[in-house]
């Protein structure tokens, strides 16, 4: 019965994010990430504009709070921002620099 929770809720998920054939090619390269190194993920996120709690929580395999705490530290440093309800990278050396300490 788990799996199929968690299965409705993953097809939920893809439902919402992909409005365009975009969204679809973004999803698929953060999924093809996973085995590439740090500074390879580290360069995908800055090259895409791509940073979210999700995002860092998928490409570096840890938890949700654990990738809530980096954004609130990404924000408070003024590394990102929040604007229209997505993060904004603001530098993207600062954030480079960031997340290979971080992670």
């Amino acid at each position: 019965m788990e799996n199929k929770k968690n299965k409705d809720l993953t097809i939920e998920f893809l439902k919402a994010r992909i409005k365009t054939e975009e969204d679809l090619d973004n999803l698929s390269n953060l999924f093809s990430m996973r085995g590439k190194s740090k500074e390879d993920k580290i360069k995908y996120i800055i090259e895409n504009e791509i940073i979210s709690a999700t995002t860092l929580r998928r490409l570096f395999d840890i938890s949700h709070i654990e990738s809530k705490d980096i954004i609130e530290d990404l924000i408070k440093n003024k590394i990102i921002e929040l604007v229209n309800n997505e993060y904004k990278i603001i530098s993207s050396t600062a954030l480079k620099q960031f997340l290979i300490e971080k992670m």
